[in-house]
C-alpha cells in the first residue's frame, strides 16, 4: 500500500514539477500587473487571469497525458480537459490532474489496438480519428459528469481547510510536513497537495500560506547553523551548504544532518510549526508556489504586503529550530561524555597486569587468525617474481581501463529530478571542466526516468533502497552529502590515471 501512495505521489508530483515555470510566471504576471499591483493594468490583469483559468490547465493537462501516453497521450488529455472551462472562466486544477492521466492512459491503450488490428498504411489515419473522436466524447463526459462530482469534492476540500484556519490548526500540519520532507516526500507533499489546494485559495484570497508549508527554509537553515555554531571542524562545509539551501533552495543538504540524529526531527518540526503560527497570524502567503525554495524565489512571488509577515516567520522557524538543534547536540556530547568516563574507570578497575612472552611461540599465540592468514600472505609474496606479479596484476587494470574508459554519460538522481540532483551535477560538471577531462556528459533526473544510457549514477545515501530495488547495472555512488566534493574528486583521479595510462 504504501509503495502505490509514494508512486502516485512521485507521479504527480513531477506533472507539478515539470509545469512549475507557469505557475512562477503567472505569480509575476499577478504581482506586476494585477489590481494593486505595481504597475496594475486593468487589460493585462484580464489577460493574466485567462493564463491562469486556460492556458496552464492545458498545459498542465498535455503534460500530464504525454507522462502516460506519449504525445497522443498528451494532445487526447488537453482536448478533455477543455471540458473544465466554464463561462465564468472557472477551471478545477485539482479536475486537470485527476482526468488528465486516465485520458492519456486511454489513448495509449488504443493506439495499442490500433496498431495490432489496423491494415498497414491506414495507422495515421485511424491514429487521428481516435484522438479527434475519443477526446470529444472524453470531453463532454468531463463537462456534463466529471464537473458536478468535481465540485463536490473541492466543496469537501474547502471546508476542511476553512476548519483548519478557522481553529488554528495550519501550523501543526507542520508535524506532518516537516517530518515527511526529511523521508524525501517533499516533492509529494508540496506538488502534489499543497500545490493544487493553494491555487485555488490564490483566486479566492489573492494569496495562500500552504505555499510556505513546505517551501520554508527556516528549519534547515536553522539546523545547518546549529551544526554551524558547534561543529568546528566542519564550518566550511556547513557554510556553503547553508547559503545553498537558503538561496540555492536545496532543502536536501540538511537532511543527512537529521537522519544521522534522529532526536533534530524534533527540532526540524519545532522550527515548521513556529513559523507556520506566525504565517497564520501575520499577513502572509505566496501568489504561486515557490520552486525552488529558495528565499529570492519566495520574496519574488510575495505580495508587498505580505513581504514583512513573511520574513518573520522563515526567521521565527530558524531560530526555533537552531535553539532546538543546538539543545539536542549539546545533550548528546554531555551523554557521549559520560558513557566514555565509565568506560574509562571500568577498564581502569578491571585492568590485569600482562607480562611481556618470554618467547616467539607466546607472541605467536596472541596473534588472531586473520592476522596470521595475512602474514602467511605477505610471506608469500616476495616468492613471486615482478613479472609474474604483473601478470597477476595485469586483467585487474585492464578490466578496470576498459569501465572507465566507457563512461559517456552520468547521471546524477534525486526524488523529482529538479533539486538536489541538479545541484550535484553543476558541481560535477565544474571539476571535470577544471581537470581537463572532455566527452562525458552529466545530467540531472528522477529516480524513476533513469535512461538505459547511463554509464555511471551518482545519489543521495538515503534514496540507496529504491536504487537497489530497481537491480540498476552500471556503477553507482551514493553520497552523503552532494555539496561535499570528496568522493567526486576521488572519482575523477581515478578516470584521470586511466586517460594518463592510455596516453
Amino acid at each position: 500500500m504504501k509503495q502505490y501512495i509514494e508512486r502516485i505521489g512521485k507521479f504527480y508530483s513531477s506533472i507539478i514539477l515539470k509545469s512549475i515555470g507557469l505557475f512562477i510566471a503567472y505569480g509575476i504576471l499577478s504581482i506586476f500587473f494585477s489590481a494593486g499591483g505595481w504597475f496594475a493594468s486593468s487589460e493585462l490583469e484580464l489577460v493574466v487571469e485567462q493564463f491562469y483559468s486556460m492556458v496552464i490547465p492545458l498545459l498542465i493537462s498535455y503534460v500530464a497525458g504525454e507522462r502516460v501516453g506519449g504525445v497522443a497521450g498528451g494532445l487526447t488529455a488537453a482536448i478533455t480537459c477543455v471540458g473544465f472551462f466554464r463561462v465564468e472562466g472557472n477551471s478545477h486544477m485539482l479536475g486537470v490532474l485527476l482526468i488528465a492521466p486516465v485520458a492519456g492512459l486511454i489513448t495509449k491503450k488504443g493506439l495499442e489496438k490500433i496498431k495490432t488490428y489496423t491494415a498497414a498504411g491506414f495507422e495515421m489515419l485511424f491514429s487521428n480519428l481516435f484522438i479527434g473522436i475519443g477526446g470529444g466524447l472524453l470531453f463532454l463526459v468531463t463537462y456534463y459528469w466529471f464537473n458536478p462530482v468535481l465540485e463536490q469534492i473541492q466543496t469537501m476540500l474547502t471546508w476542511i481547510l476553512d476548519q483548519l484556519f478557522r481553529y488554528n490548526l495550519i501550523p501543526f500540519m507542520g508535524i506532518f510536513i516537516e517530518s515527511g520532507k526529511v523521508m524525501f516526500l517533499n516533492n509529494t507533499i508540496n506538488h502534489g497537495l499543497l500545490v493544487p489546494l493553494g491555487m485555488e485559495q490564490v483566486q479566492q484570497m489573492g494569496s495562500s500560506i500552504l505555499f510556505l508549508l513546505e517551501a520554508n527554509p527556516g528549519p534547515g537553515f536553522g539546523i545547518l547553523f546549529a551544526h554551524f555554531l558547534l561543529k568546528k571542524e566542519e564550518k566550511n562545509n556547513l557554510l556553503i551548504n547553508m547559503g545553498i539551501q537558503l538561496f540555492g533552495g536545496i532543502h536536501e543538504l540538511y537532511f543527512p544532518y537529521i537522519l544521522s540524529n534522529s532526536k533534530l526531527f524534533l527540532a526540524a518540526i519545532a522550527g515548521g510549526v513556529a513559523g507556520n503560527f506566525c504565517f497564520l497570524l501575520l499577513p502572509s502567503g505566496l501568489i504561486a508556489p515557490p520552486s525552488p525554495g529558495s528565499i529570492l524565489t519566495i520574496l519574488l512571488l510575495c505580495p508587498f504586503k505580505n513581504i514583512l509577515g513573511t520574513l518573520i516567520g522563515i526567521i521565527v522557524s530558524a531560530v526555533v529550530s537552531c535553539l532546538t538543534a543546538i539543545i539536542i547536540i549539546k545533550g548528546d556530547s554531555s551523554e557521549k561524555k559520560i558513557v566514555a568516563n565509565a568506560a574509562d574507570l571500568f577498564v581502569q578497575n578491571n585492568s590485569i597486569e600482562q607480562t611481556q612472552p618470554s618467547s616467539r611461540e607466546s607472541v605467536q599465540e596472541q596473534i588472531p587468525d586473520q592476522e596470521k592468514e595475512t602474514a602467511k600472505k605477505d610471506n608469500l609474496c616476495p616468492l613471486m617474481g615482478e613479472e609474474q606479479r604483473k601478470g597477476a596484476m595485469e586483467p585487474m587494470i585492464q578490466e578496470n581501463s576498459v569501465k572507465k574508459n566507457c563512461v559517456k554519460k552520468v547521471y546524477f538522481v534525486c526524488q523529482g529530478g529538479f533539486g538536489s540532483s541538479a545541484m550535484g551535477a553543476a558541481i560535477l560538471r565544474k571539476k571535470l571542466r577544471n581537470s581537463g577531462l572532455k566527452g562525458i556528459q552529466v545530467c540531472n533526473t528522477a529516480i524513476d526516468e533513469i535512461p538505459e544510457d547511463a554509464d555511471v549514477i551518482f545519489c543521495q545515501k538515503e534514496i540507496e533502497p529504491v536504487i537497489k530495488k530497481k537491480n540498476i547495472n552500471v556503477e553507482v555512488h551514493y553520497l552523503e552529502n552532494l555539496s561535499q566534493s570528496l568522493e567526486y574528486e576521488r572519482w575523477i583521479s581515478e578516470l584521470v590515471k586511466v586517460e594518463n595510462c592510455e596516453n
